[in-house]
């Protein structure tokens, strides 16, 4: 049976029934556990992790702070005021995959490259 056959095959059952997979594989070099269930349509592998792997809570715990209902509305308030429904414009344009291919485009070319400290790397 062929790999993509097998996995639909993975997919069609676990998709079916209430039960995960548990799955050896490894990752950076270590053997480590998951579980495999299906979202969607699609195979999800949750990463399981070693007793060495598990910090105390306590240790990147934050102290505890009383904060005031107007506190909390005043927040609300602003992530309300921030929040974007349309993720679109040139304000949201990363520019370091164009400043990336001008670069191999200056490579290729014998371009000089400038380095400006303020405003990062032209072409002259």
């Amino acid at each position: 049976m062929a790999a993509p056959r097998r996995l639909r095959l993975l997919v069609q059952a676990l998709g079916r029934s209430v039960k995960v997979a548990v799955a050896k594989y490894a990752w950076s070099g270590r053997e480590r556990f998951g579980l495999v269930r299906v979202l969607d349509d699609v195979l999800v592998l949750h990463a399981m992790r070693w007793t060495d792997e598990i910090r105390d809570p306590a240790i990147v715990d934050p102290p505890t702070a009383d904060v005031t209902d107007d506190e909390i509305d005043g927040a609300l308030a602003l992530t309300d005021r921030l929040t974007r429904d349309d993720l679109t414009g040139d304000d949201l344009l990363g520019t370091c995959t164009e400043a990336l291919q001008q670069i191999i485009e200056a490579q290729k070319g014998a371009i000089v490259i400038e380095r400006d400290r303020n405003r990062g790397i032209r072409l002259a």
